[in-house]
């Protein structure tokens, strides 16, 4: 089985790489294996201007889950890599304020 996560990247392409690699790093941490990212299909055809503008890049990782470890200790470990992840954005300062994890879990997935 696998954990899925709806992140909210910076849409500067090299902001936006800075911060996959710290959650790509951050699960590595947790001694997890990222299988994989994608583009999920967005339509933004009803957005006013404003809300254009300020609309983040938007991609979903996937994680593995160990067969050594529980439901509830994957989501643990999970819950751990994207704190560590959102901690180290922060310090990197303003250029990665619009990295967000909305959800990484192996149950749950939300969108906002």
């Amino acid at each position: 089985s696998y954990a899925a996560g709806n992140i909210f990247l910076p849409v500067d392409e090299p902001a936006a790489q800075k911060a996959k690699s710290l959650l790509v790093d951050a699960v590595k941490a947790q001694g997890l294996e990222v299988l994989g990212w994608r583009k999920p299909p967005v339509d933004n055809s009803t957005l006013g201007a404003m809300s254009v503008e300020t609309e983040p890049l938007i991609e979903q990782i996937f994680v593995g889950k160990p067969e050594s470890l529980s439901a509830l200790d994957f989501d643990r470990e999970l819950y751990i890599a994207r704190r560590v992840a959102e901690n180290a954005a922060k310090a990197e300062g303003p250029a990665l304020d619009d990295f967000y994890a909305c959800s990484l879990s192996g149950r749950t997935i939300t969108y906002k």
